[in-house]
């Protein structure tokens, strides 16, 4: 996937050539052609991040998943990268409850 990449934290390594960077990858194969890399300033233990993030706003769209028609719309100009869309007011499900593991 050449349009997902969001890391503060860069070790890949493709065709057994490592690379040091998302830049670096991109210059070298081609791929991540839409990748980035940096601090994703998370705001909490859940991985939340603010509108002052560079994942702000630095999505895709992907239709039936987050387009405006979606259960789960953008609330910006673009869909923020990650789990949580700044300014939405879902919140994390909590654990099943009641299940026994065999």
């Amino acid at each position: 996937n050449d349009k997902a990449v969001f890391t503060s934290l860069f070790d890949n390594s493709v065709g057994g050539t490592s690379y040091s960077s998302v830049t670096a990858l991109r210059s070298g194969t081609g791929q991540e052609v839409h990748g980035k890399q940096g601090d994703p300033l998370f705001i909490d233990a859940n991985r939340r991040i603010s509108s002052t993030s560079p994942a702000y706003n630095a999505g895709i769209v992907i239709p039936n998943f987050n387009s405006l028609d979606s259960a789960w719309p953008y609330l910006a100009s673009a869909p923020d990268i990650g789990a949580y869309e700044v300014g939405s007011d879902l919140q994390m499900p909590s654990p099943p409850q009641g299940f026994l593991l065999r």
